[in-house]
């Protein structure tokens, strides 16, 4: 006797913030043989980006735009926001960027990244971070162990020699690639020095 193939039916619901007043729920099923096949949507995007919806496929992210249609098919490992039209994408451990087609645009060459917003994006090189415009030339140029997106002008960042997390201390030198970021008051990290700088890489507030 033939046995019928079982399928399985991943119905995944989910809200898109329109606006503060309306919200639209969109249901989308998706058939696939296997779980491992099913399609998971990420619909909460940041403010101000893009119109793409990132979404994955088992361990790999894509793109699809808000009818559900796949743009960019899953092939990332990890992957964020469009942002001034490009967005970070990772693969084989290295972050770059691509535009709303999938084209990339600037190489895979950063340990980590941020987004584009207001024009410019941090990244990581080594140990140090600094900020590219679009075409990925470096406006400022890496020198702190962290660095946060603009805001209103200007971008946190932080810098430091040692820093001392839990019962460990690191230096400059010794410290894994992995704690050269911002480190926020909750972080259990403390040591390091915080500031302010422009677009220009001018310091707009004094590191304390």
């Amino acid at each position: 006797m033939l046995r019928r193939q079982p399928r399985v039916a991943d119905a995944i619901e989910y809200t898109i913030n329109v606006s503060r007043q309306l919200k639209w729920i969109v249901l989308l099923a998706v058939l696939t043989p296997s779980f491992s096949n099913s399609v998971l949507i990420n619909p909460n995007k940041k403010k101000g980006a893009g119109p793409l919806f990132q979404l994955h496929r088992g361990k790999q992210w894509g793109f699809m735009d808000r009818t559900g249609k796949i743009v960019i098919p899953p092939q990332f490992e990890a992957e964020g926001d469009f942002f001034n039209g490009l967005a970070r994408v990772l693969k084989d451990d290295k972050w770059g960027y691509i535009d709303q087609t999938g084209r990339l645009v600037i190489e895979y060459r950063f340990e980590h990244c941020g987004d584009f917003v207001e024009g410019l994006a941090p990244v990581q090189v080594g140990r140090d971070w600094g900020y590219i415009d679009p075409s990925g030339k470096f406006i400022i140029q890496p020198q702190f162990q962290g660095a946060a997106e603009f805001r209103d002008g200007l971008a946190r960042f932080e810098v430091w020699d040692t820093i001392h997390c839990e019962s460990e201390t690191l230096t400059r030198e010794t410290a894994p690639t992995y704690q050269f970021f911002m480190h926020y008051p909750s972080s259990t990290c403390r040591g390091g020095r915080y500031g302010f700088l422009d677009h220009g890489g001018a310091i707009a507030s004094p590191r304390r």
